[in-house]
């Protein structure tokens, strides 16, 4: 306690020393004199309570009536307890902010430094509707990080972020490194409001595939805050999945494909996942057709490349039509786009009201997109009569630039551009003074042009203003048609205006009544042109306010369809009950017009001018065009047939082509196909050939008895893009192939020989020439003047010579033609030369070893040289016997044909090695020798191998030995199917039934008596086998039966029944029941094959 009074009395006793000090401050502040009795005062600066009392600026003497000059600012205090601190200006003792700059000083003074305190900013953010963790920044205008938040605590669904010192000033703020509002101002105070900020993932789903790397959407951020709201999500480019036979079909609401397109209009409120649909490609040759905001309603998904493409599209909920002018790549515009590649807007056709589109099949070559931009419904504004009398009839807003501004940020901007007229009669004593949007009565504009923004179906009402002396109002009380002039008028001026008809009526317009101060005025009291639509009422007999009463007749519309390609007309569109209407339809070339089809109504006649009268409701008729078949004869053996519908021609037949009647139809043929028996084409001896300026055709098959293309065959075929010149060909006319400029691929026959004068001029796209010849041919070839695109495109010599050089040897092969691409078997004529071997051949005269063998591949593309190899002496071998034919076996052999010998011969006079042969379905013994010296000998062993099934072995094996000698041997085994055995026959298990024995002796061996003597009687013991090794007196009866033998032996069975051996005779009867069903089935599956 006493500490505490005595610092109260230290306080007091520095104030008291303190306050003389002041006064003399003040009196320092004052006027004073100088030496040259020049009168100034001093200005002094206070730093009023914070900064660095170092930094206090110094006093400042001034002449009264003079300008302070500006102190350096004090620098910013360091943090207090009540937070951080920062000068902004000067002040004078009133509280007045000194201006440097404009006042001046008239006396001694003190300015005081004006601080303000540093703020805390909350930012309250929600993540997909849960409190958000991550980080809250703001940045200044360079983007650069000025202060980073910290949550504090959580608030219903949001995070409070605070920042403590944030300066005053504009900032930008940034939620997970996302601008979300870049104009957040932080004023002065203690604190900023808390924003609530919500942000929602959107994610975008593959739906079971794998978006490619190139084509996978962002996942998105939206947010909400402030006037910022980005709560759209914009949609991406069209994804491509990694299994390229799933083609994208769009995005939609889950993963269904029922689940409903996803709207990226609608704003996101929740954290959103946006699926892809995929459609799989069956056909490699298909394609697919996506169409944004609209849906196909006439017409395929897919379509075949080359084909033509043709639907009707229908917009999609909350649009109409019509739609959007085509434009090439522009977002507000209707376009195409073919494997993302815009499509030029003049390569197709779009009719805008109806929705039809074609696209040519010569430019559908991969996906389609059809991006289209219908029109949004538009919102209605009503009008109240605020107390006055009559009505005003509603208006239709469609969106900013007719209601197409469909992808703009915030949707759909509707401005109402011209206010009409006020048609409601106003309270008496009251004039009209303009038009208010009730729901925003600050929004008010004259009644000429109010330019109001609307966000939906909207009313508005007229505000009335006192009348002046000698103003009326005009007030119109109209059906079926508008006015377009002014709602009021003076005394003393005639009055016009001008009656127009709407929508969907039609003339006459009728003038029921007109009325001025309360009198209705006599037809002869004012003028009505009828042909333009113009009433005038004269001065005189405007006595007060006037209304104006006129109708117009009720039209009924005439819409029009066609299927199949032409153009329909109805005279009149718009026609009153009872009116007649005349329709026209004019097919196309490759159409007929078939006739008029009905829709509705039902019962609605047509006759036969095409004409019918208009009932008392719209009406809509369809002409209906065919595609016409042309045909008919283009020389004595040879007819032509074009089909409309495809732009086929094909002409077939023999001969010489002697006209080209199809000329009249050019602009119909696509495609051309002429069949091999035409020898040549038509031309006409001037300048049309037989396809000249056939500007659409795409493809074309030459046939292939053709010898010469004469001049302008071809000439202006301008969609051309390749064409394949048969071979046989020898002669290309003058201008053959003249402005064909979208041909790039030529291919060439290697008969060509001269190419004529500007034959392919102006065949600026014109890349690559394949010619099937040699280079030497080429060079040969004779290529007339303006002929520059063969010059500049890329040859590809798709035929090579390979020719032979003996190299001192004699017989050469003939030379051969190789083809780009394939393998070409070198030729297998071998040369000779005396006291030498041929090894093989080389690439090079020098070559001492062979590269290749004859018969080999030859693969290299180039002309070639191909030289023998020779080596001195002779080294040949011989194998004898040439041909080695063994005893059939059954199928389930166990017994071996025998084994045959194979003799080797040394037939040179060189030391030869021999290589131990192999083959692949016969055993090889081992070679008795592999080094033989001239005219010795080696053997080996040829046998069939075991287990063999069905079939026929013939195999060549080949001896080989040093220095590329070589023999063969034709080995020859075949192994049949096993069947039961005919009685009386019965052969050894295994063996041939036909020739059981081998050798020339059907009865097996050479004894023309063993096997199945007919001459036993039974009960005879059998004779010991004379075939079975010495010292194995095995009998017929001892012999076990085989299990795996196709037949049960009938002398076996009766064996065993003659020697009582029970086990025996079961056994066998078993196998013979076996053998016959297994017959029995062989013979079943024969007879189903029989009958296949």
């Amino acid at each position: 306690m006493k500490r505490r009074l005595l610092s109260m009395i230290l306080v007091f006793a520095l104030c008291l020393t303190l306050m003389p000090m002041q006064a003399m401050a003040e009196g320092a502040g004052g006027n004073e004199e100088t030496g040259d009795n020049v009168k100034t005062c001093t200005v002094i600066f206070d730093l009023n309570g914070h900064g660095d009392a170092s930094q206090t600026p110094a006093p400042q003497k001034i002449v009264p009536g003079s300008k302070i000059q500006t102190p350096d600012y004090p620098q910013v205090n360091q943090e207090t307890e009540d937070g951080l601190y920062f000068f902004d200006h000067w002040e004078t003792k009133d509280s007045q902010k000194w201006d440097f700059s404009s006042n001046t000083v008239e006396s001694g003074m003190t300015l005081y430094a004006i601080w303000w305190r540093y703020c805390e900013a909350h930012e309250l953010v929600s993540m997909d509707g849960a409190p958000y963790t991550g980080t809250v920044e703001y940045r200044d205008s360079n983007g650069d990080t000025v202060y980073t938040f910290k949550a504090k605590g959580n608030s219903d669904n949001y995070a409070d972020y605070v920042c403590d010192g944030v300066k005053p000033g504009t900032y930008q703020l940034y939620i997970e490194g996302k601008n979300v509002d870049d104009d957040v101002i932080v004023n002065r105070g203690s604190s900023s409001s808390k924003r609530q900020i919500d942000l929602y993932h959107v994610n975008f789903d593959a739906n079971g595939q794998t978006f490619t790397e190139e084509t996978k959407p962002d996942d998105v951020l939206c947010y909400n805050a402030r006037l910022s709201k980005d709560l759209k999500v914009s949609k991406p480019q069209d994804p491509q999945a990694k299994d390229s036979s799933y083609v994208f079909a769009g995005w939609t609401n889950g993963p269904g494909a029922d689940s409903g397109e996803f709207d990226f209009s609608r704003s996101i409120g929740s954290k959103t996942t946006i699926y892809a649909q995929w459609e799989k490609l069956e056909d490699a040759d298909s394609v697919l057709v996506t169409v944004e905001r609209s849906t196909i309603k006439k017409g395929s998904r897919t379509v075949k490349k080359g084909q033509d493409y043709k639907a009707t599209l229908t917009p999609n909920e909350g649009f109409e039509l019509p739609y959007h002018a085509v434009m090439s790549s522009y977002k507000s515009y209707t376009y195409v786009t073919i494997d993302g590649q815009v499509l030029d807007a003049g390569k197709y056709t779009f009719n805008c009201n109806t929705g039809e589109i074609i696209i040519p099949g010569e430019y559908v070559t991969g996906n389609i997109l059809i991006h289209t931009v219908p029109r949004k419904l538009p919102y209605t504004v009503s009008f109240t009569n605020n107390d006055g009398t009559g009505t005003q009839e509603s208006i239709l807003v469609y969106g900013t630039n007719g209601g197409y501004d469909y992808e703009k940020d915030y949707g759909m901007t509707y401005w109402i551009p011209v206010m009409p007229e006020c048609t409601i009669t106003p309270p008496d004593g009251k004039v009209f003074d303009q038009w208010s949007n009730e729901s925003h009565p600050g929004d008010k504009g004259n009644a000429s042009n109010m330019n109001l923004r609307i966000t939906g179906d909207t009313e508005i009402y007229p505000v009335w203003k006192d009348a002046s002396a000698g103003e009326y109002t005009v007030a119109y009380d109209l059906t079926g048609c508008s006015f377009t002039g002014k709602t009021s008028t003076t005394a003393g001026q005639d009055y016009t205006t001008t009656l127009q008809l709407k929508g969907d009526y039609t003339d006459p317009i009728t003038i029921a009544s007109v009325t001025a101060g309360g009198k209705t005025l006599d037809p002869s009291e004012y003028t009505f042109d009828e042909d333009n639509g113009v009433l005038t009422i004269p001065s005189a007999k405007i006595t007060g306010n006037i209304i104006i009463k006129a109708s117009a007749v009720k039209g009924y519309h005439v819409n029009l369809q066609k299927e199949g390609n032409g153009t329909v007309a109805a005279s009149p569109e718009l026609a009153a009950e009872g009116e007649k209407v005349k329709l026209t339809a004019s097919p196309e070339d490759g159409y007929e017009f078939k006739g008029w089809q009905v829709v509705s109504p039902a019962g609605l006649t047509i006759d036969e001018n095409d004409s019918f009268t208009m009932p008392g409701e719209d009406v809509t008729v369809k002409a209906v065009f065919e595609p016409v078949v042309y045909s008919g004869q283009c020389g004595p053996d040879m007819a032509w047939t074009l089909d409309a519908s495809t732009g086929e021609l094909i002409i077939s037949g023999t001969g010489a082509m002697t006209s080209n009647p199809w000329q009249n139809h050019r602009n119909l043929i696509k495609t051309v196909k002429i069949s091999d028996g035409v020898t040549s084409l038509y031309y006409n001896g001037s300048v049309t050939g037989a396809f000249s300026f056939c500007e659409n055709i795409i493809s074309i098959e030459l046939p292939a008895g053709l010898t010469r293309i004469e001049a302008d065959e071809f000439r202006s075929c301008t969609k051309l893009t390749s064409i394949t010149i048969p071979d046989g060909v020898t002669y290309i006319g003058n201008r053959a192939f003249l402005s064909c400029s979208s041909m790039k691929t030529l291919t060439l026959p290697g008969s060509v020989t001269s190419i004529g004068v500007s034959a392919f001029a102006s065949c600026s796209q014109l890349a690559d020439i394949n010619f099937y010849g040699i280079q030497e041919q080429w060079n040969n070839m004779t290529r007339e003047k303006d002929n520059d695109p063969l010059r500049n495109a890329k040859l590809h010599i798709l035929h090579h010579s390979i020719q032979y050089n003996a190299n001192g040897g004699e017989g050469a092969p003939a030379k051969q033609i190789k083809v780009t691409g394939e393998d070409l078997a070198l030729s297998t004529d071998v040369p000779v030369r005396e006291g030498y071997t041929f090894l093989g051949w080389a690439t090079s005269a020098a070559a001492d070893a062979a590269q290749y063998q004859p018969g080999d591949p030859f693969v290299t593309d180039e002309d070639t040289t191909l030289y023998a190899v020779w080596k001195e002496g002779i080294y040949q071998i011989a194998a004898a016997p040439e041909n080695l034919s063994f005893e059939s076996r059954l199928e389930g052999y166990t017994e071996l044909p025998e084994a045959q010998a194979v003799t080797v011969t040394n037939d040179g006079n060189r030391e030869i090695t021999l290589n131990q042969p192999a083959a692949e379905n016969y055993e090889i013994g081992v070679l008795s020798q592999t080094t033989l010296q001239p005219s010795e000998t080696a053997t080996f062993t040829v046998q069939p191998k075991s287990g063999l099934a069905t079939g026929n072995y013939k195999e060549t094996i080949h001896i080989s030995g040093s220095d590329g000698t070589s023999a063969a041997v034709e080995a020859d085994f075949v192994v049949k199917e096993a069947s039961i055995d005919p009685p009386g026959q019965p052969d050894q298990p295994g063996k041939d039934p036909e020739n059981p024995g081998g050798g020339d002796n059907p009865g097996g061996g050479d004894n023309p008596g063993s096997g199945d003597n007919p001459g036993e009687k039974p009960g005879d013991k059998p004779e010991v086998n004379p075939s079975s090794p010495a010292g194995d007196n095995t009998s017929a009866a001892e012999t076990k039966p085989s299990l795996t033998a196709a037949s049960t032996s009938k002398a076996q069975l009766n064996a065993a029944v003659q020697t009582g051996d029970n086990s025996s005779m079961a056994l066998w009867i078993s196998l013979m029941l076996m053998g016959m069903l297994g017959a029995a089935g062989t013979a079943l599956c024969r007879r189903r094959k029989m009958n296949r």
